[in-house]
């Protein structure tokens, strides 16, 4: 068995595999909390709420104009250029599929938490501040992600307080780091 050399990146299927363990307990250990804390019919009301069709649309729009904002931010907000560079050589040249599955996962879980799970029980300001912060830069020039973090959470938790679901900013939230991805994938994801 050869070992992997610690200054390559690990290949794709290994980390989406990682990624997908990781997500799906944390997405698992929260419905469980939401289902024993409130009832399972609450998991269903709190995650697809009672227009689904509704809040699917609304997400998507709310996402796509949050992708088109960091497009514009990309030549225009200072750092911005930075941040895509260093998450360009964090994911690397992920795949197109690779890239929507991080965001399916990422969305539906992180939403399940932060805004199913967290927010009714300590207020959009809290749990808004709580997804900024795990969106702390590993790397220096990632300083501007929790902002962006806490700028789309609070997008985020509007979504989550207008529509009474998690639908609409998980589907906000899977198309920005789907669309996003795979612009730093493509742009920077080969630059190490």
């Amino acid at each position: 068995m050869q070992a992997h050399p610690p200054d390559e990146p690990l290949p794709e299927r290994t980390w989406l595999i990682g990624t997908l363990v990781f997500y799906a307990l944390l997405a698992a250990g929260a419905i469980a909390w939401i289902a024993l804390q409130h009832g399972v019919d609450a998991v269903q009301a709190r995650i697809l709420g009672t227009a689904p069709v509704h809040d699917v649309l609304l997400g998507a729009l709310v996402g796509g104009l949050v992708v088109a904002a960091t497009r514009l931010g990309h030549r225009l907000v200072p750092g911005v250029d930075g941040m895509a560079r260093a998450l360009g050589r964090a994911i690397g040249p992920m795949s197109l599929l690779g890239c929507c599955i991080l965001a399916l996962l990422s969305g539906f879980t992180e939403e399940v938490i932060f805004r199913a799970t967290l927010q009714p029980a300590i207020g959009p300001i809290w749990a808004t501040l709580a997804f900024a912060l795990v969106h702390a830069p590993f790397e220096r020039d990632l300083w501007a992600w929790p902002l962006f973090a806490l700028a789309v959470g609070t997008l985020f938790a509007l979504l989550f307080a207008s529509t009474g679901a998690a639908l609409a900013p998980m589907v906000a939230h899977m198309v920005i780091n789907a669309f996003n991805l795979r612009w730093i994938a493509v742009h920077w994801g080969a630059q190490r």
